[in-house]
């Protein structure tokens, strides 16, 4: 921004200003915020605030992501306990686990990044699904996260001691997937 903020007591008018600089030097200003549920019991989370922020983002050109479990509005009326049209000049998107055509499509194109060898990759994509009740199979994207972070770290901690890094030893493949396991049952609590 060309403009300086005071140190104390920043309001949103400060915020617009920051987003219409921005605006002016051609450059779009996104504010992503993740768990926007969580402004849960905040004090400056009230019906000023966000009728502030639908403003910046509908009059100033703010883009807003926000990511949340419950919708826009159950949220923002939860919070507040009224109702904003913040809601509606939002889209909707509802994110679903991949398909296997994407999540073959994802493992190719990080594999490339890292280096994975073929039968790196091909080992990623034997460790992602997750199957259901009825056999199906789900492939979450945190899960593939999860497992390509994994895979590249074990592979850089074999260079790093100088060993070969060997997905196809089958001590290897039966630690990495009961460590992805536990790795997995602490970061999502399925039903």
């Amino acid at each position: 921004p060309t403009h300086s903020l005071p140190a104390s007591g920043i309001q949103l008018r400060h915020f617009a200003n920051a987003i219409k600089d921005l605006k002016a030097q051609q450059i779009v200003p996104v504010l992503c915020i993740d768990e926007f549920e969580g402004f849960t019991g905040k004090p400056w989370f009230d019906g000023a605030f966000v009728e502030g922020l639908r403003a910046i983002a509908q009059d100033d050109g703010l883009v807003l992501v926000v990511a949340a479990k419950k919708t826009l509005r159950e949220i923002v009326e939860g919070l507040i306990s009224q109702t904003s049209q913040l809601y509606n000049i939002a889209q909707q998107l509802t994110l679903k686990p991949f398909t296997e055509a994407e999540a073959n499509d994802f493992v190719m194109k990080k594999g490339q990044q890292a280096a994975f060898s073929n039968e790196e990759q091909q080992f990623f994509l034997e460790c992602v699904p997750i199957y259901r009740q009825d056999g199906t199979k789900t492939w979450f994207p945190l899960r593939l996260q999860l497992v390509g972070q994994m895979l590249l770290d074990d592979k850089e901690l074999a260079q790093l001691q100088q060993q070969s890094f060997q997905v196809r030893d089958q001590t290897y493949r039966a630690d990495f997937k009961q460590r992805l396991n536990e790795q997995w049952q602490a970061v999502v609590k399925e039903p």
